[in-house]
């Protein structure tokens, strides 16, 4: 399966902090064991694989490293890149095969599905010009992002 990914979402797949179950291991071990069968090909695991938009890189978040963990450095935090690199070097898989970021252009980049539905939820008519037309009118059809009554 190929998986599409937001930034955020990303970022929050690979964050440690969402790994770190067991305090008796590290969090990056754990992270290792729990993604493995994920990505692993299809006669060990599940094969999946994941496409992400490049945003601009500016906007990028750091991925959070556990504090108190064995990886962890004296910053506390280690770039999502590198968080992703050491993983499926530990892996031995192909990252660039794993996890493959795709150009959206310039002039989507600062289009955010977060920002479109806080904008929906609020009432505001700014999120129109941040979609399609036909995205538009699916949501106004379907009544998407209203605060529920």
């Amino acid at each position: 399966l190929t998986f599409l990914l937001g930034y955020d979402t990303l970022e929050r797949f690979f964050a440690l902090r969402y790994y770190a179950k067991d305090p008796s291991s590290d969090a990056t071990t754990q992270m290792q064991t729990a993604l493995r069968g994920f990505f692993v090909p299809p006669s060990e695991g599940d094969g999946s694989r994941i496409v992400c938009a490049k945003r601009s890189p500016e906007s990028y978040p750091k991925a959070s490293v556990v504090p108190n963990a064995s990886a962890t450095s004296s910053t506390d935090t280690d770039s999502l890149t590198s968080t992703i690199t050491q993983l499926f070097s530990a892996l031995s898989l192909p990252m660039s095969e794993c996890v493959k970021m795709i150009g959206i252009g310039e002039d989507i980049w600062t289009v955010s599905s977060s920002d479109i539905r806080g904008a929906i939820e609020k009432g505001e008519d700014r999120w129109t010009s941040m979609v399609s037309p036909r995205v538009r009118e699916y949501i106004r059809k379907e009544g998407l992002y209203r605060e529920k009554v």
